[in-house]
C-alpha cells in the first residue's frame, strides 16, 4: 500500500523486532519508507508499545505525539505526525539480526570515535538498521558508561539511495553535547553523507 499524500490519516501495521516490547526507531522509518514516505527528518518523542501506528498530516489536539516526520519541505504541508494506536492488540514479530551482524564485523577506532562496516549484498536488514546498529556499537565502545541509547532524531540526507545494496558504511561521533545527554553521529555510505543520527541515553 502506498500512502496517498492527499489523505489525512493512515494506519500502518509494524512488527516488533526480536524480543522488544516497543517499536524500534528503524521499524517506524522502514514502515514509512515502504509506504512511499521519504523522511528527511524524524524526531522521536516517546516509545510506542503498540504494533500499529497512526500517521496523520495534522496534529491531534490533546494526544501525545510519538514522532514528527518532515519530508523535505520547510512548511507544515511537508510534516506528518505519528501516534500509537492504543486499541491495536494483535502483534507480529520479526527476527533481529542487525545488531549481532554489525557487532561481529564492525571495525571501531575508539580514539577517532569512528567505526566502519562493509555490508555485503546478501543481508536481511535495511540500510537504516545497519546505520543505527553501527552507531550503537560505536557508542558502546566510545561511551561505555551508558547502558542503553535511544534514537532522539535522524536526518536522512540521500532518500534516493538504493536500499539493501552492498556498501561500505562509516560512522563518526561528531560531537557529544549536554554532558553526554546528546550525541551527533554522521553516517557515510560509499562516501555519501547518508544519515545524521542523534542519540540520547535511556533514562
Amino acid at each position: 500500500m502506498t500512502m496517498d499524500p492527499q489523505a489525512t490519516r493512515h494506519v500502518l501495521q509494524v512488527p516488533f523486532k526480536g524480543a522488544r516490547n516497543y517499536l524500534h526507531s528503524t521499524d517506524i522509518f522502514d514502515a514509512l519508507w515502504r509506504h512511499s514516505v521519504n523522511p528527511s527528518l524524524i524526531t522521536f518523542k516517546r516509545l510506542i508499545h503498540s504494533p500499529q501506528i497512526i500517521v496523520q498530516s495534522e496534529a491531534l489536539p490533546g494526544v501525545q505525539v510519538a514522532a514528527v516526520v518532515d519530508t523535505g519541505g520547510a512548511d507544515l504541508k511537508h510534516r506528518l505526525y505519528v501516534y500509537a494506536d492504543e486499541k491495536a492488540s494483535s502483534r507480529t514479530t520479526r527476527p533481529d539480526r542487525s545488531d549481532q551482524v554489525v557487532a561481529d564485523v564492525a571495525v571501531i577506532d575508539v580514539n577517532a570515535r569512528a567505526a566502519s562496516l562493509v555490508i555485503e549484498r546478501e543481508h536481511d536488514f535495511s540500510t537504516v538498521e545497519a546505520a543505527v546498529s553501527l552507531t550503537k556499537a560505536l557508542h558502546h565502545s566510545v561511551l561505555p558508561n551508558v547502558e542503553k541509547w535511544l534514537v532522539g532524531s535522524m536526518k536522512y540526507h540521500k532518500p534516493s539511495y538504493a536500499e539493501r545494496q552492498a556498501m561500505t558504511m562509516r560512522a563518526r561521533i561528531k560531537q557529544v553535547m549536554g554532558a553526554g545527554r546528546l550525541t551527533e553521529t554522521e553516517i557515510f555510505a560509499d562516501g555519501n553523507h547518508l544519515f545524521t543520527i542523534y542519540f540520547t541515553p535511556r533514562s
